[in-house]
């Protein structure tokens, strides 16, 4: 996770954003708990309908699976052309999770590591190594919710 999210102390996700703006940050080496073994990599954006409707669901099986200990996380990647819009998309639609600021150099890096080119888009990651275990799991976790996320940490142990 390192070599995609950085590891120096100047490299930060947010931790929460405020509707005025305000953004916590938490230095990469810092952000993810140590029971964490899936990670979820969400490129989505304000404007995309598909996005705004499968957000909350999202939001949804990530509150569940976490329910009794942290073992998934997520890190929403926003293709919103100004930092307003990722904020307003962050807070109207409650996302519980980390986020990559805005216009930040490591999105490009991941787009192009993951071949982004369609939203909503989520690649599941096993924390410990980075491997793939889905490069499109919208479609799966539309379809199957937290049932597809049990399957995927299956695979983390």
């Amino acid at each position: 996770m390192e070599k995609l999210l950085g590891s120096e102390t100047d490299l930060s996700l947010i931790k929460e954003m405020k509707a005025n703006g305000e953004h916590e940050m938490i230095p990469v080496k810092d952000a993810f708990s140590p029971e964490v073994k899936l990670l979820g990599l969400y490129f989505s954006m304000h404007t995309c309908p598909p996005c705004r409707e499968f957000t909350p669901l999202l939001a949804e099986i990530y509150n569940e699976v976490n329910e009794d200990s942290k073992q998934l996380e997520i890190v929403f990647l926003s293709g919103d052309k100004t930092p307003e819009k990722m904020t307003e998309y962050y807070v109207e639609d409650e996302m519980p999770w980390l986020a990559m600021p805005h216009k930040d150099p490591r999105f490009k890096a991941c787009v192009k590591k993951y071949g982004v080119k369609g939203l909503p888009r989520l690649v599941m990651l096993r924390f410990k190594d980075g491997e793939i275990l889905e490069e499109n799991a919208h479609a799966a976790l539309d379809k199957l919710g937290p049932v597809k996320i049990e399957e995927y940490l299956e695979k983390c142990n």
